[in-house]
């Protein structure tokens, strides 16, 4: 399927939204060891991790709710603008440990990053056309493996050059400066706001009436068990490397590497999961071998100190990644398509707040259960119980889809 006649527009928004997840991808593989570098445990890192989400918790609905009548390229512009900054100065004040900017630097960080993740769906359907609607949601979640690919690219090698300069510190700053490049095709981006959507000024209430509740409950329903279990596990799965096997945070970006690097390239093929295989069996069938890649990596730590068991792990690592991500653009195609075009920009503020929601609760309960001297194994076992029901749900919301197209 081609994705060369995807609007201008569009491409913009991708591009610039990369550059936003070459900080995200970075943060995601060296933030928690930066953190464990400068003395704090599993379950200080757990909440100093949690604040990134917790500020999007009061901002996504009142964000969703404002956002249906408003043209979106702004919130781009802005998103690229400030992320940078706040990187650097969470940066910096992690290196100063002075806990309370800790805190105060990731919850905004989250917020600002929140601006454009969440208003990137919203404007994609507003602007793509019908025949090319699948390829422009992929580009929007390649996006994430994009930057997380470059940003392990650009650790490995600055550490490879200067092992002693470019620490955790100096890394996350470079990435920071080379993501201004997101501000270019921030301020390329040019507002083709639907037609039907009245832009006009309405009191939040009435816009909340507006709204089909119960569609959207039961769309996200699955997306709120993922994420539960996602929150417990994937952004910890560092800590896990480190711990139990003693990977290294210069050894574990290379294989991060590798594992974006699959999920870049396969996230391509959603579209002809899609086509092949259809909704009812592409879903179901990326997401259980993800489920099962997750059981290996706990199996592993039982048995780690079987010869085999590394390598093991890093292969389940790495497959883990791409066959759970390449449904996210499925998914999210059948979530909207339930919900209808009224609540498309409520759905994708909701899903952001169940995500920031979930990392919050999840990763207080991931320090507790580290605190506690809970294996890595059962916090491993929990997602993958967590994730089973979701992708059961799954199969009773593409059925609605179904009756609802036909």
């Amino acid at each position: 399927m081609s994705y060369k006649n995807i609007n201008r527009n569009i491409w913009n928004v991708i591009f610039s939204e990369a550059a936003l997840q070459l900080v995200n991808g970075g943060l995601m593989l060296i933030l928690l060891l930066y953190l464990k570098s400068k003395g704090y445990s599993d379950g200080e890192n757990a909440n100093f991790f949690a604040s990134r989400f917790l500020g999007v918790l009061f901002f996504s609905l009142p964000f969703g709710l404002y956002i249906r009548t408003k043209k979106l390229a702004v919130f781009f512009k802005i998103s690229t603008l400030l992320l940078p900054v706040f990187t650097i100065l969470a940066v910096y004040v992690v290196d100063a440990k002075i806990d309370w900017l800790i805190y105060l630097s990731f919850l905004l960080w989250g917020v600002v990053f929140s601006l454009a993740e969440i208003a990137k769906i919203p404007f994609i359907m507003r602007n793509a056309k019908k025949e090319n609607l699948t390829q422009s949601i992929t580009l929007a979640y390649i996006t994430w493996s994009f930057g997380a690919v470059l940003s392990g690219i650009i650790i490995y090698s600055l550490s490879t050059l200067n092992f002693g300069f470019f620490d955790h510190k100096n890394c996350l700053i470079a990435l920071a400066l080379i993501s201004f490049v997101g501000v270019f095709f921030a301020f390329g981006i040019r507002s083709e706001v639907d037609p039907n959507i009245v832009l006009q000024e309405t009191p939040i209430d009435t816009k909340a009436k507006k709204y089909n509740w119960d569609k959207i409950t039961f769309a996200l329903l699955p997306t709120f068990i993922i994420a539960v279990g996602a929150g417990m596990s994937v952004p910890f799965i560092p800590l896990f490397f480190s711990e139990v096997f003693s990977v290294d945070y210069r050894e574990f970006s290379g294989y991060g590497f590798i594992a974006y690097l699959a999920v870049f390239i396969m996230m391509f093929l959603a579209p002809n999961i899609k086509d092949k295989f259809g909704m009812k069996i592409g879903i179901p069938l990326t997401q259980t071998f993800a489920v099962g890649c997750l059981i290996t990596l706990g199996l592993m730590e039982m048995n780690s100190l079987w010869s085999w068991a590394l390598i093991v792990a890093l292969i389940a690592y790495i497959l883990r990644q791409p066959f759970m991500s390449i449904a996210q653009p499925l998914t999210t195609e059948v979530i909207m398509a339930y919900v209808g075009k009224n609540n498309h920009e409520i759905t994708a503020s909701l899903m952001a707040l169940i995500w920031n929601g979930s990392f919050v609760v999840s990763s207080i309960a991931f320090g507790i259960m580290r605190n506690n001297n809970v294996a890595f194994s059962t916090i491993f076992f929990c997602t993958a119980t967590l994730y089973l029901i979701s992708i059961i749900w799954y199969q009773f919301l593409i059925r609605r889809v179904d009756k609802m197209e036909h």
